[in-house]
Formats: C-alpha cells, sequence, structure tokens
C-alpha cells in the first residue's frame, strides 16, 4: 500500500489545469502553512448518513468496479530542492478510521446528484459505458480485472520546494511552501500489497472553492465530466495490455527501486513542478519512462475519445478545450500538435534551464496555460496523430479496432524495451501504428497517405527510419 501511496504525494503535487489554489491569498492553511497551490475541499454529503451503517445496504459497484468507498485520510510532509535532485518525504500519516463503503437504500433513480452516492453513480455509469465498449470492440476485451472506486478522499500536504538562487531572475520566487488538500483530480492508481497481490483503484478528488469560484472546469468537479472517468479507465485498459509486459515490469520494478511511484493515472499534470519532481527523482535515465508515460496519456486520451463516440465533450469546457481534444489539431495558444525535434528536446531535457517556479506562476493565472514537459500534453500530440494516422474517413468503429490492434502490437516490443531510448520508442509507436492501416491495404497510394501523415504528425529527426524498416 506504500506505493500507492507514494504515487499519489507525487503525481499529485501540483498541475497546470487540475490543482486547487488558493489565489495567493494570505490565509492560514493546514498545520500553519500560507496556503497557495492546493485547495479548500468543497464536501459532499451522504443522502442517506444512516443507510451506510447497514451491513444489508447495497454497496455501489457496477461493471468492473467491485467495490466504491469514501472518508479515507492521508497527511504528508515533503521537500524537494529543484537543480539539486533533492527529494525527501520528511512525515506521512495515514488514517483509515473514517472509510466506509459507499451503500444505497433506495432506487438509485431516487439519489441525489450533489451526493456522494450520486457523484459514485455517475462515475459507475461512465466507467460501466466505457468497458463495455472495450468489450465490444476489443478483441481480448471480454474481461477486466476489477478495481475499487475511492471518492473524495482528504489528502492533505505540506510541500516545500527550493530552487538554486543562480535560476531566480529579479522578481520570481525562489522558494514555495504549499498547505492544503489535493483536489480538483483524478487519477488511476497501481500498487502491490504485501501479500503480492496487485491492486487498482481509481480516485476522484474533492474539487475545490477556489477554482470553482474561478470557473474552471466550468465550476464542475471532475466526476461529472465523463471524458474523465473514460480516461482514468484508458489507464487501466492500458494495463490490461501492457502489465505482463518486460517494459511494463521493467518500469515498475525501477519505480519500486525508488520508493516512487507509478505516473500513470492523473488527468492533468503541471509540467513546470510535475516534470522537475521526476528528474529530481530519476536522473539521466528518464527518457524512455518519461516517453512510456505520455504514450499511456496519449492512448487514455483516445479510448476516452473513442468511448464516446468520438465525441469528448470537450469544446465548450474550460481547461480541456483545445489542449485536450482530439479533433483539435492545435492547443488553445495555437502550437500545432506535432511532435518536433523541439518537442522532444524540451520534454526530454534532463536539466532545468530557467526558474520552473516562475512558470508555476504564470500557468495559475490560467488553467489554459501547458508545459512541454508535461507528459499529459506530449501525450495528447501522440494520440492526436495516432487519430488521423488510424482513420481514414468517419468509420468509428473500424478506428476503434485498429486502435485497439495497435496497442495490442505494443506488447512487441517488450523484449527490446530497454534497448530505446525516447525518440526510438516513440518511432517504434508509431510504427505499429502505420502497420495496423498498412497491412489492411499496402497500396502504393495508401503508402504515400500514410508517409506524409507521419511527416505531419511526427516529423521529429529519424522518425520515419524505424516505420520504412517495418514496411
Amino acid at each position: 500500500m506504500f506505493l500507492q501511496v507514494w504515487m499519489l504525494a507525487i503525481s499529485l503535487f501540483s498541475y497546470g489545469c487540475g490543482s486547487g489554489s488558493s489565489g495567493g491569498d494570505d490565509t492560514t492553511g493546514p498545520r500553519g502553512v500560507r496556503e497557495g497551490g492546493l485547495g479548500t475541499p468543497v464536501s459532499l454529503s451522504l443522502q442517506d448518513p444512516t443507510c451506510q451503517k447497514s451491513s444489508t445496504a447495497l454497496v455501489l459497484q457496477d461493471g468492473p468496479i467491485d467495490r466504491s468507498y469514501t472518508g479515507e485520510g492521508l497527511y504528508q510532509g515533503l521537500e524537494l530542492k529543484i537543480f539539486k535532485k533533492h527529494f525527501s518525504l520528511l512525515i506521512e500519516a495515514k488514517d483509515q478510521s473514517n472509510i466506509s463503503d459507499i451503500r444505497v437504500c433506495r432506487d438509485r433513480s431516487g439519489v441525489r446528484a450533489d451526493t456522494v452516492e450520486g457523484a459514485t453513480i455517475k462515475v459507475l455509469d461512465d466507467v460501466k459505458a466505457a468497458n463495455q465498449f472495450y468489450r465490444k470492440t476489443a478483441e481480448n476485451g471480454s474481461s477486466t480485472t476489477p478495481l475499487s472506486l475511492n471518492m473524495f478522499p482528504l489528502y492533505e500536504q505540506y510541500v516545500k520546494v527550493e530552487v538554486d538562487p543562480d535560476f531566480v531572475e529579479e522578481g520570481q520566487p525562489s522558494e514555495i511552501e504549499q498547505g492544503g488538500y489535493v483536489t480538483d483530480n483524478a487519477a488511476w492508481t497501481y500498487s502491490t500489497d504485501e501479500n503480492g497481490v496487485d491492486r487498482y483503484s481509481m480516485i476522484f478528488f474533492p474539487k475545490s472553492k477556489e477554482l470553482a469560484k474561478k470557473g474552471w472546469f466550468n465550476g464542475k468537479g471532475l466526476w461529472e465530466v465523463p471524458f474523465v472517468a473514460r480516461h482514468e479507465f484508458g489507464h487501466h485498459v492500458f494495463s490490461e495490455y501492457m502489465k505482463n509486459t518486460d517494459a511494463f515490469s521493467s518500469l515498475s520494478s525501477w519505480y519500486r527501486k525508488k520508493n516512487s511511484y507509478l505516473p500513470l493515472g492523473t488527468i492533468s499534470g503541471n509540467g513546470a513542478i510535475e516534470r522537475s519532481m521526476l528528474l529530481a527523482r530519476m536522473g539521466t535515465s528518464s527518457q524512455r519512462e518519461a516517453m512510456w508515460v505520455a504514450i499511456n496519456e496519449g492512448f487514455a486520451d483516445l479510448f476516452a475519445y473513442l468511448s464516446m463516440g468520438g465525441n469528448d465533450q470537450l469544446a465548450d469546457f474550460s481547461c480541456f478545450s483545445k489542449n485536450r481534444q482530439l479533433s483539435e489539431g492545435k492547443f488553445h495558444d495555437g502550437r500545432y500538435k506535432s511532435v518536433t525535434d523541439l518537442v522532444l528536446n524540451e520534454f526530454f531535457t534532463e536539466e532545468e534551464s530557467s526558474n520552473p517556479l516562475a512558470l508555476a506562476v504564470e500557468e495559475e493565472a490560467s488553467c489554459q496555460s501547458y508545459s512541454l514537459r508535461d507528459p499529459h500534453i506530449i501525450g495528447a500530440m501522440i494520440a492526436h496523430g495516432i487519430l488521423k494516422i488510424l482513420s481514414d474517413d468517419d468509420d468509428l468503429e473500424e478506428l476503434s479496432v485498429r486502435t485497439f490492434k495497435w496497442i495490442s502490437s505494443l506488447k512487441d516490443y517488450g523484449a527490446n524495451y530497454s534497448q530505446k531510448d525516447g525518440s526510438e520508442l516513440l518511432s517504434y509507436v508509431v510504427s505499429k501504428a502505420v502497420a495496423v492501416v498498412s497491412q489492411e491495404d499496402d497500396s502504393a497510394a495508401t503508402l504515400i497517405k500514410l508517409t506524409d501523415k507521419v511527416n505531419k504528425y511526427f516529423p521529429f529527426s529519424g522518425g520515419m527510419k524505424e516505420i520504412r524498416n517495418s514496411n
């Protein structure tokens, strides 16, 4: 269970458009720490409190989710020194005394949406629909490993981040102390318990008063957004394909040795700080692992999009529109979703060249800001490009079948995983998408069209080398 806790400690530290923020108010947060990056949770009440105490009442579960619960607590103190590559967990205390299964004693149609039970039912419905899509479309989708649903845990954190003064310009922060609760996010987690049994869980954190006031996410909790639950379940599907490969085992083992985490789960991430934290933990061996994470994020976006019938419903949704929309070819600032050398160089950079805390302050002002060091953003580029390669027309069913053929074929690279750097890994992944289409139609016209797509969406150096070799 420690691995799962540690995973959350880092991957939910701070986000470009996913973290609650006090907006710089001079208020005192938990344990006397000035707030400045975490949120104040908006609590949902139980519609039927007495029902939760009944051992005969039904625990909410459906589809692949075999248990839903609430009430988990956690306190953590963390310290990070950027550039000195120092990270330490100062204190951790987990509180499970208030955990209880979420139960219903009435017909679901009578459960209000603005309650813990109602929010849980909403997530269950979205995950069930996504699982039905998976089982109907994928060749091996007849079964799914069960997972639990953890609703609205209260994860309190104190985080201190320091930057070397040499990288701090006038007017920029050199140190940030954050105190508050993890809010406005969702995650898929994987861990192995003390008996060696794999455990999977999906987590939805409370929304924050601060971001709700700003109107981020249209003022909604992320459990209300179908794309989010389906994205998280997409991580679960990804693990179904990859968990027995050498690549997945290697990455999992590598993180365990670091007493760190599998960054496979959150819906959004702050590139400035989160990426710096990854580098502080990983050093110069991070390229391959970082690309693996980005590919996972890209598949989760693509899975959510397809399971919703090719309409992710994000067009008018603040903080996700354009940046995470699969159908959009540009980010919010007009940058094309194209994986160039510049993009990969920024993503793979092993040292900071400027103060990441300054960027974090800028990101706090707008949830449409993003960083090329964020695996979610690189994943959005990958997902858009793979979507274009696999789709010939508007046949969504064919596109969905091809997507699962593509992700299934990635298992083959496990044996060569350790021999590939980040760009070679991406080239291999793209070549597999090309192969799915070319195996159906290897005409000259199709190959020319595929080449044009690769050059447009994946024009990084050497991007075509392995693709040529595969055809």
